[in-house]
C-alpha cells in the first residue's frame, strides 16, 4: 500500500495514502504539521490512475521537487526500491514517497489523525464489491461514501475509499447461483458451484456451521443474536464474547468471501424483525447446506 514517509523536524512518520491527501497545518488537512513554519494547505499527492503525483497549494517560492509539472500542475511522484521522490519545503523538512502501490481503503482517526491501512480496518468496516459497510450491520444497509464519518466503540472514524477505476476482480463463484452449495464443518466451510469452490476456515467456519446446523431445523434456520452468540459457544467458541460478536464475524465472512473473488455476498444472510429482535439465517435453502 502507498505511504507518503513525513520528515518534519521532529514529526516523523509513515502516512498511509488515500487517493487524495492534502499535507499543511490547517486542523482540516489528511496530515497536519502544527509547525509555524509550514503554511496552512501546503501540499496534495494525488493517485492519477495509474501513479502518484503531487503539486504544492502555498509556498511555492519555498517548495522543491524534481520533475516538470503537467498543464495541471501534477509532477510525478515515484518509488523504487523503498526510496522515491523527495518534496522539500526549505529548511525545514520533506516528504517522499516510500511505497508506491495502488491506494487501498483506509479509515481515518478524526480524533487522533491515526490512519489504519486496510488489513487493520477490516476491524471496523467490511468491504463487499469495492464498498464499504460498517462492520457488524446486515442488509438492507447503504455503503459508506468517499470520505463519510462514522462512530463505532467510542471512536470517529472517516473512510478513505480507493480510486473507484481499479480493475475488477472477476469473480470466482456466485451466491446467487441456483447450484451454490455450502459445507459447513466446524474448521473449514466450503462453499461450490460444481468443481469450483472457495474455503474458509478458523472462527468464520464455526459461526456459517451454527447458521447451517440451524438452516435444516424446524424453525427454518432463523437465530436471534443471544441464540447464535450460545450456539456458537457450544461449538467452542469464546464465552467471554458478546452476542455483537456474531454481527461482526458475519461482516467478516462477507468480506472474505469478497476478497476471494465470491459475488452476491450481500444475499448470504436474510434477516427478519420478531417484535423487539432482529433475527439472522442462511439464505440458501436447507438443501443446499450441509453441516
Amino acid at each position: 500500500m502507498a505511504r507518503l514517509l513525513i520528515d518534519f523536524l521532529d514529526h516523523r512518520r509513515a502516512v498511509p495514502l488515500g487517493a487524495s491527501t492534502r499535507v499543511g497545518r490547517h486542523w482540516s488537512s489528511d496530515v497536519v504539521l502544527p509547525l509555524p513554519q509550514v503554511p496552512l494547505h501546503w501540499l496534495e499527492v494525488r493517485w492519477l490512475g495509474a501513479n502518484w503525483a503531487w503539486r504544492a497549494l502555498g509556498a511555492l517560492d519555498r517548495t522543491v521537487g524534481a520533475s516538470a509539472p503537467d498543464t495541471d500542475g501534477w509532477r510525478p511522484l515515484r518509488c523504487s526500491n523503498g526510496r522515491g521522490t523527495r518534496v522539500r519545503f526549505e529548511g525545514v523538512g520533506a516528504v517522499e514517497l516510500v511505497d508506491d502501490g495502488p491506494p487501498q481503503l483506509v479509515l481515518h482517526d478524526v480524533q487522533s489523525s491515526e490512519r489504519l491501512e486496510q488489513d487493520d480496518a477490516l476491524d471496523w468496516v467490511e468491504v463487499v464489491d469495492e464498498r464499504a459497510y460498517v462492520l457488524g450491520t446486515d442488509p438492507p444497509r447503504r455503503p459508506l461514501a468517499d470520505g463519510e464519518v462514522f462512530a463505532a466503540e467510542g471512536r470517529i472514524w472517516r473512510v478513505l475509499l480507493p480510486d473507484p477505476t481499479q480493475k475488477t476482480v472477476q469473480p470466482a463463484l456466485d451466491l446467487a447461483h441456483p447450484r451454490c452449495e455450502l459445507d459447513a464443518q466446524i474448521d473449514e466451510a466450503r462453499f461450490s458451484v460444481g468443481e469450483r469452490g472457495v474455503v474458509l476456515r478458523g472462527e468464520a467456519a464455526r459461526v456459517l456451521r451454527v447458521y447451517a446446523i440451524a438452516r435444516g431445523e424446524e424453525k427454518g434456520g432463523w437465530l436471534d443474536a443471544s441464540d447464535a452468540r450460545q450456539r456458537w459457544v457450544e461449538l467452542g467458541g469464546n464465552r467471554e464474547s458478546p452476542p455483537e460478536r456474531i454481527a461482526w464475524e458475519r461482516g467478516k465472512i462477507r468480506t472474505r468471501l469478497s476478497v476471494l473473488g465470491v459475488c452476491n455476498v450481500d444475499i448470504l444472510f436474510e434477516t427478519r424483525r420478531m417484535g423487539p429482535f432482529t433475527e439472522v439465517r442462511l439464505t440458501l435453502p436447507p438443501e443446499r447446506v450441509h453441516p
